[in-house]
């Protein structure tokens, strides 16, 4: 990416030198120093409730300035068919559940930084940024550049997806400064290493040279983005590699909370909401969506005549006790091996439509994850990782009195009822979970909002309630898709 961000800097000079009035060309020569790679924030939802995409995306043609004075040509976004906002609503609802759940809970840069399963850790530190990652990848490739690890470069938005990341690792690098990259076998082999050989943070990353003498970058020189010339606005008070002050880092937390916490449920903490969300974080304009969409397409949605008890359980539970809310996950697990291809895990409340063309427009789908992958030579046997939060899908059926609350007594019966899980490759052919190996589990924990904008809330232990796909055990029975 720095390689990339480098030649696009030298185009941009070059550009600005070829305006022919001096006075012009100075002012634009000066800006072009400025410029670094733009970064997609494709958590972010605009606050006032506006569209995600720039009305210039409907436009055939568009005009531009440039050295040349104004210039129409054709759009190159025009012609992409960029699907119905709502889903794009609960995609991005997804990802600020994700996001917030690794900022605010994962302390541990092996676990943050990769979906390798770790056996000797946290059976329920399933998340990653690395998983938030593939699942980009998946949601916008649709069988196109980005779905593919050999073409995905390809693609103009690949490098602001990644400058993303790259954004998102320096946050959460400045929260949990002291924990870095540790020693750990390689599970394949690259031409200059070989599986299983004992990888950490000195390890060159080639071929990039660090210097003109030969010697490469490794992950100790690429810890600070100043090293690259560059520093992001999240992060420009801040120490990446040492603890900093607690005034600045209060400020993060503020600023994370603020762009990735509006689907989480804060109690007791007075906090500015975007237009149409509630100070309970419940999108009001999203569950009478929702709750128009199942009166629609009703045989989607579960026969709620099985939970007349449910329904009528106390509505002061519905959102949470006032010290501690209940979050809900799904955490997944399968072979490295046994996915060779983009593969899509879906995951829906209620039935699951009969055609599966239609899966990811469902108005019941929860949320997706998106497994990147390719076929590989590797004998490894490693395992992947992933969560995918639930707690936000499942506050809309509250809101909208499908189910009574968000409590152990009333939500664990209805999702061990009505969570569905269903696998697609990337060709939209069905799979059965069971071929891949497939583990999913249902969790939850208690979580203490903060007390203050400048604090995160406080985790709970995770505790896994039940097993979705994958082998039954005495605690946590299996039960039929």
């Amino acid at each position: 990416m720095a390689l990339v961000e480098q030649q696009l800097y030298s185009r941009v000079q070059h550009i600005a030198s070829l305006f022919p009035n001096d006075l012009e060309r100075a002012v634009y020569q000066d800006a072009a120093l400025t410029w670094r790679m733009p970064y997609w924030d494709w958590a972010l939802v605009p606050s006032d409730g506006s569209a995600p995409f720039m009305d210039e995306f409907g436009w055939e043609d568009i005009t531009i300035y440039g050295p040349n004075g104004l210039q129409d040509i054709s759009n190159p976004l025009y012609s992409y068919h960029f699907g119905e906002r709502e889903m794009f609503d609960v995609r991005s609802t997804q990802f600020q559940q994700r996001l917030f759940m690794l900022f605010t809970s994962y302390n541990n840069y092996a676990t943050f930084s990769s979906t390798q399963y770790r056996q000797e850790g946290n059976e329920t530190t399933y998340e990653s940024i690395e998983g938030i990652h593939d699942s980009l990848h998946s949601i916008i490739g649709e069988r196109g550049h980005m779905d593919y690890i050999m073409y995905s470069a390809f693609d103009p938005i690949f490098f602001l997806h990644h400058a993303n990341v790259d954004r998102l690792v320096s946050m959460w690098q400045a929260l949990n400064p002291r924990s870095w990259v540790t020693p750990w076998p390689a599970t394949g082999s690259t031409f200059t290493s070989y599986e299983g050989q004992i990888l950490d943070a000195g390890t060159d990353l080639t071929p990039f040279y660090a210097t003109t003498d030969g010697q490469f970058w490794n992950s100790n020189l690429a810890r600070d983005t100043r090293s690259f010339g560059y520093v992001y606005d999240d992060t420009a008070n801040v120490s990446l590699m040492d603890v900093s002050d607690d005034a600045a880092l209060g400020t993060l937390r503020s600023v994370i909370s603020r762009k990735y916490g509006n689907s989480v449920q804060w109690l007791g903490v007075e906090r500015p909401t975007p237009g149409g969300i509630d100070g309970d974080g419940v999108d009001r304009i999203a569950v009478e969506r929702f709750r128009k969409a199942a009166s629609a397409t009703g045989q989607f949605i579960p026969d709620l005549s099985a939970d007349a008890r449910l329904l009528h359980a106390p509505q002061s539970a519905t959102l949470g006790a006032r010290d501690s809310y209940v979050e809900w996950i799904a955490n997944i697990r399968l072979p490295r091996k046994a996915v060779l291809q983009p593969t899509s895990l879906l995951f829906f409340i209620g039935d699951v439509p009969y055609n599966s063309k239609v899966w990811k427009d469902s108005p019941n789908l929860v949320g997706s994850f998106g497994i990147f992958s390719m076929p590989t030579a590797t004998s490894s046997t490693s395992q992947i990782t992933g969560t995918l939060p639930l707690t936000a899908a499942l506050k809309k059926m509250v809101a909208a009195k499908f189910v009574a609350s968000m409590d152990l007594e009333a939500m664990g019966p209805y999702l061990e009822r009505n969570l569905k899980a269903r696998v697609l490759d990337v060709n939209g052919r069905v799979v059965d979970p069971r071929s891949l190996g497939l583990s999913i589990t249902v969790a939850s924990a208690f979580v203490r909002p903060p007390s203050k904008e400048t604090e995160f809330p406080v985790w709970g232990p995770l505790v896994t309630r039940f097993t979705l796909v994958g082998p039954s055990s005495p605690r946590h029975p299996r039960r039929r898709l």
